[in-house]
């Protein structure tokens, strides 16, 4: 696994240490954590996938990843397939 170093403030290194105290996580889970999460955010995407997120919150329609994932492997076979459908699902 890489290794990443970072340097920080006193006063972050000291809002740290609280942090995993009350969370009962070590430095390193903590700050793995905060990365993943940060990373799932739609802002941490890139600008074409941010506006597919935000037609999608705003539409409500979407197409499961069942259907697409079938949808793939059977265009992958060499099979014909219909294209699945956008629908509205629960956003």
């Amino acid at each position: 696994m890489p290794t990443i170093t970072i340097h920080v403030s006193e006063e972050l290194n000291e809002r740290l240490a609280c942090a995993v105290e009350v969370n009962k996580l070590t430095a390193e889970d903590f700050i793995l954590l905060a990365v993943a999460e940060k990373l799932e955010r739609p802002d941490a995407l890139d600008a074409q996938t941010s506006a597919s997120y935000a037609e999608y919150l705003r539409s409500g329609e979407s197409v499961p990843l069942v259907e697409v994932r079938e949808y793939f492997e059977s265009r992958i076979a060499g099979k014909t397939a219909k294209k699945p459908a956008f629908r509205k699902t629960k956003v």
